[in-house]
């Protein structure tokens, strides 16, 4: 499944769902230089709206195009292209550094006997997804999960039928911004006891959950799938609020104290956000070192390019690692 969001359902309703293709070169020169190319290509709205940011100001010298595929769907194309004295100087991220996905690049040059040895090293940061996985597959058992598959034919679904998907929606919702929550007081009140406000969180958010998934508001969304964006928006900022406010009057907070927890707890959906809109995202990196190569951990060699490929799943739980090494014997 992917993104299993209020967002989502409105988005797969309405025929809009795409995924980016993400492939980058970098050439590595004898001087230690690099030349860096990034082209991403994919739905036009995903490169827009996704959470995850894309190269973009100096010293990027950035393309936009569109071209028709096969299938006569639009496909939208963003080139970029930069150069870098040294590896150094590669940006960890695009966007917030706080949210974004890092990718942190080294590169040494050290003289030998035979020439100049090259060594390469790329981190991709580790994305946290078990928790979620995990609230996953209790809200969404196989029978939620058929529905989600045929999202598409949601108009000829029975009214049981979408209410138990909106109510799998709503407790993953709950579930997510409890996670959020416990994450936020561990860096706003570092060494509190998360057990004492965890139940007041949970009846909080259950409580704006009831209130709100109410008769009347699941016959808009059962009459007009559009309602289900707008009322997310909603939901999900009250949501916010109340559990924000449950866990500040549990553990005494004063104002300013409660006011960073809300921040905090929107840094934490930012995060988790990035980590959703790359899910299903699919990333190539290409490489060329100066000389032969000795040792790599790629997944093909064309030439004189070593080439991996994975998705933004492989980057959940876990730092994902580019790893080369070559000899330049050039005198």
């Amino acid at each position: 499944m992917r993104r299993l969001t209020w967002a989502l359902v409105g988005a797969a309703l309405l025929g809009s769902t795409g995924c980016l293709e993400h492939e980058e070169t970098l050439t590595v020169h004898p001087d230690g230089s690099l030349e860096v190319s990034y082209v991403i290509h994919g739905d036009g709205e995903d490169l827009d709206q996704g959470a995850a940011a894309q190269p973009g100001g100096a010293p990027w010298a950035v393309e936009r195009t569109t071209r028709a595929k096969q299938d006569g769907k639009l496909e939208h194309v963003l080139r970029a292209r930069a150069e870098f004295a040294r590896a150094a100087e590669l940006p960890a991220c695009f966007g917030d550094p706080e949210s974004a996905l890092t990718r942190s690049t080294e590169l040494t040059v050290t003289p030998s006997a035979e020439g100049r040895v090259f060594r390469f090293s790329r981190a991709y940061g580790a994305r946290e997804w078990a928790p979620y996985a995990f609230a996953e597959r209790r809200a969404f058992p196989d029978e939620v999960k058929a529905l989600v598959k045929q999202l598409g034919e949601f108009a000829s679904f029975t009214d049981e039928e979408r209410g138990l998907l909106v109510r799998a929606l709503c407790a993953y919702e709950q579930a997510k911004v409890e996670r959020w929550a416990e994450a936020a007081l561990a860096v706003v009140a570092p060494g509190a006891d998360p057990g004492r406000a965890a139940l007041e969180v949970q009846e909080a958010i259950r409580g704006e959950i009831t209130a709100t998934v109410d008769p009347a508001f699941l016959a808009r969304l059962l009459a007009d799938p559009q309602e289900i964006k707008e009322a997310a928006k909603g939901l999900e900022a009250r949501v916010h609020r109340a559990a924000a406010a449950a866990a500040a009057r549990a553990l005494e907070l004063g104002p300013q104290r409660e006011q960073a927890l809300r921040e905090e707890l929107a840094r934490q959906r930012r995060v988790f956000e990035v980590s959703e809109d790359l899910g299903d995202e699919a990333f190539v990196v290409r490489l060329r070192l100066p000389g032969v190569v000795l040792r790599h951990n790629a997944d093909e060699v064309q030439g004189d390019t070593l080439i991996w490929r994975f998705t933004g799943q492989d980057l959940r739980d876990r730092t994902h690692r580019l790893l080369a090494t070559s000899l330049d014997a050039a005198k």
